[in-house]
């Protein structure tokens, strides 16, 4: 089997709980959304196996963390391209819009997802958002489909929008949340970094 890998690299993450941490970002192509303020070329890549994935990982020396985003990674069979991170012994962390998520049952377990951050672009069921250590929301969106009362919700505005800060800004001001509301900030486009 071969994914349709956009890109592979090294990086610092630098939105949510994870922020600051090295990681090897693995970018695959393809999306069941077509957002408008989508940043990602989902539609170039190279088809690349299991073991050539691994190879171009074991070039970034002394980094064991790995995060696998796109477009959106749940649209595709995850199950040997996971399976093979765990056994090299990569901390796995995985960004997704939500709405593919049943994937991690049907194709894989779920324990062999490190952490799971899930950033919906439409209404999710609350059982699907409980399986995410984090949730993040890009601002402006539909202020219907937060929900507030997951233990860390991150709220991001778009990248060089001031009216979204400002608009993250009203929503944190909105009510006391007792911390779990948070705002992030896409700092590698300010240090122009991917």
């Amino acid at each position: 089997m071969k994914y349709p890998v956009n890109e592979i690299f090294e990086s610092i993450q630098f939105e949510g709980e994870r922020c600051g941490t090295r990681n090897i970002f693995i970018r695959l192509a393809g999306c069941n959304m077509d957002c408008p303020f989508c940043d990602t070329n989902t539609e170039d890549s190279v088809k690349l196996s299991v073991n050539e994935i691994v190879h171009i990982l074991k070039n970034y020396l002394s980094c064991s963390n790995v995060i696998l985003t796109g477009g959106e990674p749940m649209v595709h069979d995850l199950a040997l391209l996971l399976s093979a991170l765990k056994a090299e012994g990569y901390y796995v962390a995985m960004e997704s819009n939500g709405s593919a998520i049943e994937n991690l049952y049907d194709e894989i377990r779920i324990d062999l997802v490190d952490w799971l951050t899930v950033s919906p672009k439409s209404p999710l069921d609350k059982d699907i958002l409980k399986l995410a250590h984090e949730t993040k929301y890009v601002v402006p969106d539909k202020e219907e489909i937060i929900w507030w009362d997951h233990p860390k919700v991150f709220l991001q505005p778009e990248w060089n929008n001031k009216a979204a800060l400002a608009r993250c800004r009203e929503l944190l001001r909105a009510k006391d949340f007792k911390g779990n509301v948070k705002l992030s900030i896409q700092t590698h486009n300010y240090l122009g970094l991917r």
